[in-house]
């Protein structure tokens, strides 16, 4: 504790020593990023280190050519490496890939995948926005064109009818418009593929359709 005096002698206020600490900053572990959180849904960019791993580790859904191919599972890989080191950018199911490095589209962005690749590897992802969409068969048809294959992961909306149930949903809620290149992942909360798409659509009531709908 210190006591100063000024000039005249009078004595000044009690003075404290105070010891000063340096400030450590926290090092981030190797593959972890600084950066804003991935989006609810929308498009977003990370890096992801392949430092120590053959693969990404993800199984994918090809069906849409026009976006890129969709995520259908994460196994062990560099994704789960990164997702586990960087919780708030984590990659998740139905995040389609729309760029990887300078590879763009479907065929490119596979065969990137499947080439050679530096140790960090840009990826551009668009997550879905889920909706559920209520239609009553007994309104019509569904009125709308359908894509998909054998092993698809719900179906693409290729097009969609001017009459129909979805028009009709559409015209109720122009927030949550079903449109071309959605995808209809679940049918009254099953998960068909292929062929038993359309056989659920026709033996069900009334429709709950979980739409993922991606950011254009």
């Amino acid at each position: 504790m210190l006591c100063g005096c000024c000039d005249s002698g009078q004595e000044v206020e009690e003075l404290k020593e105070v010891s000063t600490l340096p400030i450590l900053v926290p090092e981030l572990r190797e593959g972890t990023e600084s950066r804003k959180a991935a989006p609810s849904h929308g498009t977003f960019s990370v890096a992801i280190p392949m430092k120590g791993h053959i693969s990404f580790g993800v199984k994918l859904d090809v069906t849409d050519t026009a976006v890129g191919p969709m995520i259908i599972d994460i196994q062990s890989g560099a994704v789960t490496s990164f997702n586990d080191r960087n919780p708030s950018q984590a990659i998740q199911i139905w995040d389609t890939i729309a760029e990887l490095e300078d590879a763009k589209g479907m065929v490119a962005v596979y065969e990137k995948m499947n080439g050679p690749l530096p140790e960090t590897v840009r990826m551009t992802l668009r997550r879905p926005r889920q909706l559920n969409a209520m239609l009553s068969k007994k309104d019509g048809p569904l009125g709308v064109l359908l894509d998909y294959k054998p092993s698809s992961v719900g179906s693409l909306i290729s097009s969609v009818k001017e009459s129909g149930l979805v028009a009709k949903w559409n015209k109720e809620h122009p927030e949550d418009a079903l449109s071309t290149g959605d995808r209809i992942l679940k049918i009254n909360g099953k998960m068909p593929t292929g062929d038993a798409i359309i056989q659920e659509i026709k033996n069900a009531g009334d429709l709950n359709l979980t739409v993922l709908k991606f950011a254009q």
